[in-house]
């Protein structure tokens, strides 16, 4: 049955997927739990800060692909730096700053580099 209707209407069989909208039930939960209705405002604001924060700290760390995810759910990559990862434009030193002077920037990078490549216990 599923070859005649095929064969009539070839173009109909399709049906279009379309990808889940970002759905997190983390947000629902605390709003549930609220005893104030005057909260709400306060508890989604706070939500969505503390997801950027994470989100920024993760970007520029070794969880980077997680950082892409998430913005491409919430966002749909199309606020997305596209350029991301092309060209290391800041960097995230020992102490939890973020360093974005462009001469900074390559200094502590050639000094990263030189760390990777070079080990002091070895001669070659």
């Amino acid at each position: 049955m599923l070859g005649k209707l095929k064969q009539r209407n070839k173009r109909n069989i399709w049906k279009k997927v379309k990808p889940r909208a970002f759905n997190n039930d983390s947000l629902m939960k605390l709003l549930l739990k609220l005893q104030n209705p005057q909260d709400i405002e306060k508890t989604i604001n706070n939500y969505w800060i503390n997801i950027w924060k994470e989100t920024e700290s993760q970007r520029y760390s070794q969880f980077s692909a997680q950082a892409y995810q998430t913005l491409r759910k919430i966002l749909r990559y199309h606020l997305f730096e596209k350029r991301d990862g092309g060209i290391i434009n800041c960097i995230r030193k020992e102490d939890d700053s973020i360093e974005d002077q462009p001469e900074k920037v390559n200094k502590l990078l050639a000094k990263t580099m030189t760390e990777i490549q070079i080990d002091d216990n070895w001669n070659f």
